[in-house]
């Protein structure tokens, strides 16, 4: 036996041993599933659900239970959604600025905006209006030194960045007004 083989050996035996071990939870469930996420974990099966995750290939005929996560997601939805609803009605019926909202501390709710932006389409949002006049200065200026037209992207990404592209690709209404070629 090769040095290869001795250490399969063990790996061969633990996965057999966890599909043995779901497949008899599977079948002494009611409902013919592996139980979910939170009940192996407080019932010392976490070891399962660490293999399951790490090896889905193996646990693919096998369907699970609800994975418990979803709850914690729509919890972490709902309370973003109404942080953001709060911070609106303070600020005039609009929620602050992103840089605003991360300089006052709400630097998880900027990320879950920037992750969902769907959630908060419906609360109207103060734009960061000094970083959109820097970058539409900027563009005017190339633009300006292209001969009248915003020179190729790339040539732009490689003089200043992806922030100039990224901000003209967000707010395209603030550089309409200028020629691209």
């Amino acid at each position: 036996m090769t040095g290869k083989q001795i250490k399969k050996t063990p790996r061969i035996n633990v996965l057999i041993r966890y599909v043995e071990l779901a497949e008899g939870l599977a079948s002494e469930s009611s409902t013919g599933k592996v139980p979910s996420v939170t009940w192996l974990r407080r019932n010392d099966y976490a070891g399962l659900y660490l293999y399951m995750r790490a090896h889905p290939r193996p646990f693919k005929h096998l369907k699970q239970e609800d994975l418990g996560h979803r709850t914690y997601d729509l919890r972490i939805k709902q309370r973003q959604v109404s942080l953001a609803e709060k911070l609106a009605t303070r600020n005039k019926g609009e929620l602050y600025s992103p840089k605003w909202l991360r300089d006052n501390g709400y630097k998880e709710l900027v990320s879950y905006m920037r992750r969902h932006p769907e959630f908060f389409e419906d609360i109207p949002q103060v734009r960061d209006l000094s970083a959109s006049e820097k970058h539409v200065q900027t563009a005017e200026r190339l633009a300006y030194e292209n001969g009248g037209v915003f020179p190729p992207p790339w040539s732009v990404i490689k003089e200043y960045g992806y922030a100039l592209r990224k901000h003209m690709d967000r707010y395209p209404e603030l550089f309409d007004h200028i020629p691209r070629s």
